[in-house]
């Protein structure tokens, strides 16, 4: 039986970790501390919080400020929205990226090379937001704008046209 193989540790090499374990400890405390800072902050009472000073760990603990916010009936429509959108965007992704992926290596495929082309295309050129604007918004059918109305795209799209060419928007700003 062998011995394992080692690499002997220089002191250059012991300086380098050493340093490197110094500097991603700081990395660390720069990303976490501003949600630890955040958490401290909900536990703490409102009024106390608005003094400041809270850093670590709630002054006054509290749970207030989550009876606050979960007794807003519209919190629980926005979570049960993100989760449909997750999951049917997920799904979505997922099954076209098998089709295309089945479509790639299958050679028998009739139109395989239009449809590499195809796929190519379209997501290296996209079509923009004012056409995807108007499409979600005078869409083909009532039922497709009906679903972007329960999801709220069509004051999310028309607030981010709005953002980015106010001039079209009736220049409100």
């Amino acid at each position: 039986m062998s011995r394992p193989f080692y690499i002997k540790q220089t002191k250059s090499g012991r300086v380098f970790d050493a340093l490197n374990l110094v500097l991603m400890l700081a990395i660390l405390v720069v990303v976490v501390y501003p949600f630890i800072n955040v958490l401290a902050i909900s536990f703490n009472d409102g009024y106390d919080a608005v003094r400041g000073g809270i850093y670590l760990w709630p002054r006054v603990f509290s749970l207030e400020n989550y009876k606050f916010v979960l007794a807003d009936s519209s919190l629980v429509r926005g979570f049960f929205v993100s989760v449909v959108r997750t999951l049917v965007g997920t799904a979505t992704a997922v099954l076209g990226n098998a089709l295309l992926g089945y479509i790639v290596s299958c050679r028998q495929f009739g139109g395989r090379k239009f449809m590499r082309i195809l796929f190519l295309i379209t997501m290296y050129f996209g079509g923009g937001l004012i056409p995807v604007y108007l499409l979600m918004t005078a869409g083909p059918c009532e039922y497709a704008v009906g679903v972007l109305a329960a999801l709220h795209l069509q004051r999310i799209l028309y607030a981010a046209v709005r953002v980015l060419y106010p001039e079209s928007a009736g220049g409100a700003f």
